[in-house]
């Protein structure tokens, strides 16, 4: 069953991916910055990119060298694009987009009293 983005708005997360691919997960809250391909929202040169406004640098690249399901490439290796975590098959968590692997234990993400290393990424705790 599908989650209506009504329901997802405006509710707490820790990252993209809690945000049922409804939303992103802006400051703990899912959210729309912005609505593609409306990159005017966004201003200050920035471009609209799964509902965040984001510096072109930081936008995964969509060339041909990038693996999609109909390549029959690997979609999990750090780096590539990404909607959920689920895209990057237990290589790394969706962060902005990207497989990336933030920690592999507390102690990667600072004071271990203070933050919790989940899926790859870091959590205060």
């Amino acid at each position: 069953m599908e989650i209506p983005e009504s329901d997802v708005l405006g509710t707490p997360c820790k990252a993209h991916v809690d945000c049922a691919n409804k939303a992103a997960c802006i400051e703990g809250i899912c959210a729309h910055q912005c609505q593609e391909p409306n990159d005017w929202q966004c201003g200050n040169g920035k471009l609209c990119f799964k509902w965040q406004c984001l510096d072109p640098s930081d936008i995964p690249d969509s060339g041909p060298d990038t693996p999609d399901a109909s390549s029959g490439k690997d979609l999990g290796g750090s780096g590539q694009s990404c909607v959920s975590n689920m895209d990057c098959g237990g290589d790394g968590a969706c962060i902005d987009g990207i497989c990336s692997i933030e920690c592999k234990s507390d102690s990667d993400c600072g004071d271990p009293a203070d933050w919790d290393c989940k899926q790859f990424q870091c959590f205060s705790i």
